[in-house]
């Protein structure tokens, strides 16, 4: 009998040779039939038996759990003599095994209910679907089971425009039975489902390595997005026909432009723009005012259309107005500018301005005339009127000029100086 006895049991050699027939009571309750069962089959087999149960350790009276493998002894006329055993607390080994299975049944209940696909695809001893949630008859059409029974049924039901995203890996995984690095942990791609319709998937992968860094399997969750999908398919077909300017910035670098952005601001390609910054297109004096606008939008604040001016590629100076709405591009926080070109409203406000002026200028001119005309022919009456009441004067009526010499007189001045 070992020495380890009293630091496995709590309690020392001597008691447990004294006792060892009374040891059961310290046993697990839940346990003491299953060790009675055993050690009877110990008997009547005549083989070695494996017990593991649950024994009160005497000093701190908590359960541990043993594991013990006993050989029977008989003597030369087969009695039973005796046993030779080996006890280990093998406690951490069976808790950790309960948290494992725990863990295994509570991410099982969550794949078995899941929307999305949950699967892990091995190549340890062969390349097969070690799991794959029941969620994916209702995705593809295809059972669980016709997954675990073709290990390559993934590769056919690949939409043949689609197979070239994931390269050779079909290839390399039935001739050399090698997993390809996954370079891109997320896939976008068609799937052909059972009853022949299409959808989109998206599938999300992780490598999983042996203790020598070698790969042997992979983890991952597919997702159907046809409806994202579409959603996208359908916003960009609006915003790549509407007549408005639309482009989408990510920490001020430009991620995308739509035809008519790139129209108004001279470039022939996206390529032409991609990834440079914002202020490049902007002139300078708006820069602050854009800063501001751009602080105002990450803090969740609604900003109207602002004027700005900016200097396109091909050297020209366009007004525009802009509105920013903060977006998720690609999961990523982003702002989306709206924009539209201002310059020939504002040439054709200027030249209505202009009209509107020379109309008022016009109409100043002619109501100027008809004032002088209209002082001119009163002019002429009164001068007429005054000249009839000099003419029917009896009075002697003359005019000189600066000099004395007469310019003008009347009939009776005419008359008394008998002048005719």
């Amino acid at each position: 009998m070992g020495d380890q006895i009293e630091r496995i049991l709590g309690i020392t050699k001597t008691e447990y040779e004294q006792e060892a027939g009374a040891l059961l009571k310290f046993v697990h309750p839940d346990d003491v039939a299953k060790i009675i069962q055993k050690a009877g089959t110990l008997k009547n087999k005549k083989a070695p038996q494996q017990f593991v149960y649950r024994f009160q350790h005497q000093k701190t009276k908590e359960y541990l759990w043993l594991e013990e493998r006993v050989t029977p002894q008989f003597d030369n006329k087969g009695k039973h003599v005796g046993n030779f055993g080996i006890t280990t607390d093998v406690t951490d080994r069976i808790l950790a095994e309960q948290a494992i299975k725990k863990s295994e049944e509570r991410f099982r209940m969550m794949a078995e209910n899941a929307m999305d696909v949950i699967y892990r695809y091995t190549i340890i001893p062969h390349a097969r679907y070690e799991y794959i949630s029941p969620s994916i008859f209702k995705m593809s059409g295809y059972t669980p089971e016709e997954f675990y029974e073709d290990p390559y049924i993934a590769f056919k039901i690949i939409h043949p425009d689609d197979i070239h995203i994931i390269g050779d890996a079909e290839v390399s995984l039935k001739e050399k039975n090698k997993i390809n690095s996954v370079d891109d942990p997320s896939v976008v791609l068609r799937w052909i489902k059972k009853d022949g319709s299409v959808i989109w998937t998206e599938t999300k992968t992780q490598n999983v390595f042996n203790e020598v860094g070698e790969k042997i399997a992979i983890e991952g969750i597919t997702r159907d997005v046809t409806e994202q999908k579409q959603s996208v398919e359908n916003y960009k077909s609006l915003v790549d026909f509407t007549p408005d300017g639309v482009m989408i910035h990510v920490d001020g670098f430009i991620k995308f432009a739509n035809p008519s952005a790139l129209k108004m601001i001279g470039a022939k390609s996206f390529d032409e723009i991609e990834n440079k910054s914002s202020f490049e297109l902007i002139l300078p004096e708006y820069h602050n005012q854009l800063v501001q606008r751009i602080k105002s939008i990450k803090q969740g604040e609604e900003l109207d259309f602002a004027e700005i001016k900016i200097k396109t590629l091909d050297n020209k100076v366009l007004s525009i107005e802009t509105k920013p709405i903060a977006i998720k591009f690609n999961g990523i926080d982003a702002i989306q500018v709206v924009f539209h070109d201002v310059t020939a409203q504002k040439q054709l406000m200027r030249e209505q301005l202009r009209a509107q002026i020379a109309e008022e200028t016009n109409q100043n001119l002619q109501k100027q005339i008809s004032e002088r005309l209209k002082a001119e022919s009163e002019l002429k009456e009164a001068q007429k009127f005054t000249r009839l009441i000099i003419e029917s004067s009896i009075d002697m009526i003359c005019a000189s000029d600066k000099d004395g010499y007469i310019t003008e007189f009347n009939q009776a001045a005419l008359d008394t100086l008998a002048i005719h």
